[in-house]
């Protein structure tokens, strides 16, 4: 894990006439952009998944997808589809300006890169399973 920075910018963006997607951005302003997507379902992104990249290396972008995390509203279901998502990234990328990113993703998310409809936007696809041990009780 890298030193985990606070975003330097942040904020809510509207992406239909239902949702708002929360965003954050940290890491090397001047880096190469990586796009972070959590595990499912629900849970969002939290603060530590900004120590999966080096800070001084990577544009670390972060988005809490539709009905997840800090996005509005909570667990909504409706208007939330796999091209939804992919709409979503887009929208991101071009409000932060990004003309092509990396992805990373926790183990069950959508394949989203199997579904780019950009694919020349696409730098690298990143993913990784993240296993908590459990402890018998």
């Amino acid at each position: 894990m890298h030193p985990i920075q606070e975003p330097r910018n942040s904020g809510l963006l509207r992406v239909s006439d239902i949702h708002e997607i929360y965003w954050e951005e940290s890491g090397n302003p001047d880096g190469h952009p990586v796009i972070f997507l959590h595990g499912g379902p629900g849970a969002g992104a939290s603060p530590a998944c900004r120590g999966f990249f080096n800070p001084e290396h990577f544009r670390i972008v972060i988005i809490d997808q539709r009905g997840c995390g800090r996005s509005k509203p909570y667990a909504c279901i409706e208007d939330n589809t796999t091209w939804d998502l992919v709409a979503d990234i887009e929208k991101v990328r071009e409000m932060l300006g990004i003309q092509m990113a990396g992805f990373r993703r926790l183990m069950g998310q959508h394949l989203v890169a199997d579904l780019c409809r950009n694919p020349s936007r696409l730098r690298q696809w990143l993913s990784f399973a993240r296993y908590f041990p459990m402890q018998a009780v």
